[in-house]
């Protein structure tokens, strides 16, 4: 019985095989004959779109919002944007490859803030070439572009901070003396500055608060063995700080100024030559070139005179503009050096001096300028085409006849 059981099963198994081998063999053979229906591309296909008569123009939609005063298309007809991704032909793309740096497609490459910061018409002939041969003419037209008044603050005159440092500075009256406080205690060439907020607030200090800028220089009493005359190599004489007045320096902020000192020569050669003896400011080149160069470039401005000394007179310490910072003068010349022009370079000195709006303050301001003409806008379509009740058909028009 045994035997007979399991020859009926294993019949059993073999027929079930075979119907699974023929319905495979039919599927095969229908899913051949029939055709493949393609799938579906996504997106809209071609021609759905909205049907124009033949030769009609298609209709031109009404911009979103007031009409702009920049001349540029307003809400809805703004123009397409252009595509993130460069092309491979692109100059920023281009320059980073010759720059050795690795690029990546798809890598976003920042363009420059300006678009047109090169020049076309940029020639060695302009700013860059001025600079490079005759530098106090052009530091001359660069004061002439910032010529601007002194800054003026709630918290006091430029004048009277100029004179409150007259009284604090210490000068020296001889070769012997220590040097001042200055530069003993306080160990800078800057004159203490308090913010505006400190200085209005601060009535009841024990010294008054000065909130604008000022450079003491006077390095006769910082160089070891003095500082010797030119002409005849005797030791110069500190008469002390030029009262006067300052000099201005053009810095890409504020404006600051230097409180110069007087040196004298009173040896018998140089009273010959002149009445007095024969003086210079701590600001002339003679003086320069007698100082140490770890000393000279702690001096923060470009000065206008190169070749000659301007001497300590009041013709010249009178709170005019006689030089720029280093900090402005290498701004200039790195822009420069880069092909940028001169009307941009003064507009981007001009920005930070006086500031920018930011631009949400805009954008918050024609918003507000919008809206009302917005609303203006759209109670006029409703007066013009009033919406009909749902459910009610438009009812047909009658004309009484007598």
């Amino acid at each position: 019985m045994d035997s007979v059981a399991g020859t009926s099963g294993h019949q059993q198994v073999i027929f079930q095989n075979e119907n699974i081998t023929a319905a495979a063999e039919n599927q095969n053979q229908g899913s051949s004959s029939a055709p493949v229906q393609e799938k579906r591309r996504p997106g809209r296909p071609k021609g759905s779109g909205k049907k124009y008569p033949d030769g009609a123009p298609p209709k031109i939609k009404r911009p979103v919002g007031r009409p702009r005063k920049d001349g540029f298309p307003a809400g809805s007809v703004n123009p397409p944007r252009p595509s993130r991704k460069p092309p491979q032909n692109d100059p920023a793309v281009l320059a980073l490859i010759a720059s050795g740096s690795a690029y990546f497609p798809g890598q976003d490459v920042k363009r420059p803030m300006f678009p047109n910061l090169q020049d076309p018409n940029f020639d060695g002939e302009d700013w860059m070439e001025l600079s490079r041969t005759k530098p106090g003419v052009f530091i001359d037209t660069l004061i002439g572009f910032l010529a601007e008044p002194n800054p003026v603050s709630p918290a006091g005159t430029v004048e009277d901070a100029f004179k409150t440092h007259l009284g604090s500075l210490v000068s020296p009256r001889n070769q012997n003396q220590s040097l001042p406080s200055l530069y003993s205690l306080l160990r800078t060439f800057w004159l203490p500055t308090s913010p505006t907020y400190f200085c209005l607030t601060g009535a009841n200090a024990s010294r008054p608060l000065l909130e604008f800028r000022f450079l003491y220089w006077d390095p006769q009493p910082l160089v070891f063995n003095g500082i010797s005359c030119p002409s005849c190599s005797t030791p110069l004489i500190n008469k002390g700080r030029i009262t006067s007045g300052p000099v201005k320096i053009y810095d890409l902020e504020r404006p600051f100024f230097i409180i110069g000192c007087e040196y004298v020569c009173s040896s018998p050669s140089c009273i010959s030559a002149c009445p007095e003896g024969r003086k210079f400011a701590s600001t002339d080149p003679v003086i320069f070139r007698s100082l140490p160069n770890t000393l000279a470039e702690e001096f923060p401005a470009r000065l206008r005179q190169f070749d000659r000394d301007l001497g300590s007179g009041p013709e010249v310490w009178n709170w005019q503009a006689v030089g720029v910072s280093k900090a402005l003068w290498n701004m200039v010349q790195g822009s420069l050096r880069s092909g940028v022009r001169k009307e941009v370079i003064l507009q981007i000195i001009s920005s930070i001096q006086h500031s920018v709006p930011e631009p949400t303050t805009l954008v918050a301001e024609e918003e507000e300028e919008e809206e009302p003409q917005e609303q203006n806008q759209m109670i006029e379509d409703t007066v013009q085409h009033p919406p009909m009740a749902q459910g009610v058909s438009a009812l047909p028009s009658f004309s009484c006849q007598s």
